[in-house]
């Protein structure tokens, strides 16, 4: 009798909800640092590992979110002909997580503003070929983040090279998780009905 009365008032109010639409930020220091070379064209990458404070039950979305400083590039662009105009160009950064339970990638990209100075931005990442989240309910995983010069169209070629500086490297993640809303063991719980 009283055993059926517990799990009556489990299954009425349960133990544990869900923490719906919950953000988590976990820092990744290992991508720190500086991307790029000013004369020359060497595009530079570097993994950070993570583990999450919490495992998620559902994954909405993920970001990087990044901050530091740019010097831009330039290009010599030959449009028209005689004399080539300069264009100005920022560093472009990619940032990639490989899904180990489907063999595919997620990838988030941004292009720093094209002018030399301080940045800040998030970029939401976004599925390749089938990408799920899933993985990460083992709650870890790896982040690769490049930054390249973003590319010339055909009728440029770069002068200088941009090169920036990253002083924080921020993964965010929103997301459903299991929270205990009771901290009592089940034998504690036993005891409230004795």
């Amino acid at each position: 009798m009283i055993r059926s009365i517990v799990l009556s008032f489990i299954i009425a109010f349960g133990f544990v909800s869900a923490a719906a639409g919950a953000t988590m930020e976990t820092a990744l220091p290992a991508l720190l640092g500086t991307y790029g070379c000013e004369n020359y064209s060497c595009p530079t990458s570097r993994t950070a590992s993570f583990q999450l404070d919490m495992i998620p039950n559902t994954i909405y979305a993920v970001w990087i979110r990044l901050s530091g400083t740019v010097t831009v590039g330039t290009d010599e662009c030959w449009y028209t002909g005689p004399p080539p105009s300069l264009e100005i160009v920022g560093m472009e950064f990619i940032a990639s997580m490989f899904d180990s339970l489907n063999s595919h990638w997620w990838t988030a990209d941004q292009i720093t503003p094209e002018e030399s100075g301080v940045f800040s931005f998030q970029a939401q990442f976004f599925q390749l070929l089938g990408a799920t989240w899933e993985y990460l309910e083992a709650g870890r995983g790896d982040v690769k983040l490049t930054g390249i010069h973003p590319g010339t169209i055909p009728m440029c070629s770069p002068v200088t090279y941009p090169v920036a500086t990253i002083t924080e490297a921020v993964l965010v993640i929103e997301f459903d998780s299991p929270i205990s809303t009771d901290n009592k063991s089940w034998g504690a719980i036993k005891s409230l009905y004795r």
